[in-house]
């Protein structure tokens, strides 16, 4: 057994649900043998939404921050940056993206849309998961004539200022999915199967109706789920029952993307162990991460802990071998955010070690060779305090 594989069955589950689980808190609720090539065309390819183009419709979209921004204006050479991804480089460096509202107003610690994504470009990050639980559709914003006051004091963003948001995100080179899912028992209303998966066919149509609206550079590339069933309070004693309710969801929720013509993405824990088997699609019986591999474009886990050696072994040990079957982009996820264990986050560490220990994570990455492995960044708002504190 590997040591790798003996540590994640000894680590506490405790421990475990309380570090992992920071990641959809944050947004709330909003198979054959053969090789890779010959399972992944046993799926269809993404294909065109069945809803007709909408977008002659529709306003164009509003311009999000300045208009004349220029890369470079608000991280400044005094800020330091993750060497993890260099311009040009074919892996991908994500962000998860909470707050909706941050597009198009200050955060708490006066921080703009703008400042973000300059940090975000300093820093090389080139994918964006976007929370889009506060979208309102612009079908619902027209029919009542606009956004109201009391819409914008609960929070509701525009469908308007999404889809300018990542037109000048597309404009940078940052491509953006569809962020949503849920976490501790209210993540029983997505798995359990008496509510026929309605949150995620809900989610995949709201997607649906609003790349119709969109012009080809304000489009979502995917649908990207945060789904943990491991957050909810009787998994440990349901274990193998909510694992076969996430694969039947991760199936339909694939079928629901090849549908709408979009990449499907996916949260998970680093602690899945050789003994947790579901039934796929074709009804045999294959390891969860099977399912996740064959049926998603991107898996992102959550591989959170302060050092590169413990980040690689715990995101790669069992999960790049399905990810190289099904060549699905594997991403090995950082948590920045102030949380326990202390050894699951970089908020403790000091700057420098950050850095260094990235700088070792993309050479493990690189040294392994597979050009689908990645990386990414928990959350948002908890990377620029951190990667700006102290900095005059």
């Amino acid at each position: 057994m590997k040591r790798g594989i003996l540590r994640k069955r000894l680590l506490p589950l405790a421990a475990a649900v309380l570090c992992i689980g920071m990641s959809a808190c944050q947004g709330g609720q909003t198979a054959s043998q053969g090789d890779g090539t010959d399972m992944q065309s046993e799926l269809s390819a993404p294909t065109a939404s069945t809803l007709p183009d909408n977008s002659g419709n529709v306003p164009a979209a509003a311009t999000i921050g300045d208009a004349s921004f220029q890369p470079g204006a608000y991280f400044t050479d005094k800020y330091p940056r993750l060497e993890f991804r260099k311009e040009g480089d074919s892996q991908p460096l994500a962000v998860w993206w909470w707050n909706l509202h941050r597009i198009i107003a200050p955060d708490d610690n006066g921080v703009t849309v703008d400042m973000a994504l300059d940090m975000l470009l300093a820093n090389h990050v080139n994918e964006i998961y976007l929370d889009i639980g506060a979208m309102m559709p612009w079908a619902s914003e027209d029919e009542q004539g606009g956004l109201t006051e009391a819409d914008r004091e609960e929070g509701f963003v525009s469908e308007l200022e999404v889809r300018g948001f990542v037109k000048k995100c597309s404009k940078l080179g940052i491509r953006v999915a569809a962020l949503g899912g849920s976490s501790g028992n209210a993540v029983l209303g997505w798995l359990d199967p008496k509510y026929n998966m309605v949150h995620m066919k809900q989610m995949v149509q709201k997607v649906e109706a609003y790349n119709a609206d969109c012009q080809p550079d304000e489009k979502f590339y995917a649908v990207h789920f945060d789904v943990e069933p491991y957050t909810e309070s009787k998994y440990g004693d349901n274990r193998d029952l909510r694992n076969q309710w996430t694969a039947d969801l991760v199936i339909a929720a694939r079928d629901e993307c090849d549908r709408i013509g979009v990449e499907l993405g996916w949260d998970i824990w680093a602690w899945s162990s050789e003994d947790d088997l579901v039934t796929d699609r074709d009804g045999k019986q294959v390891n969860i991460l099977d399912v996740y591999a064959r049926e998603c474009q991107t898996l992102a886990v959550m591989a959170y802990t302060n050092t590169a050696q413990g980040q690689f072994e715990r995101g790669t040990d069992l999960e790049l071998a399905y990810a190289k079957k099904y060549n699905t982009t594997l991403i090995v996820a950082s948590e920045y955010t102030k949380g326990t264990p202390t050894s699951t986050t970089y908020y403790f560490s000091p700057r420098e070690e950050a850095i260094e220990q990235n700088r070792q994570l993309r050479a493990l990455i690189d040294a392994d060779g597979y050009p689908k492995l990645g990386g990414a960044i928990h959350h948002l708002r908890s990377f620029w305090e951190y990667m700006t504190a102290g900095v005059k």
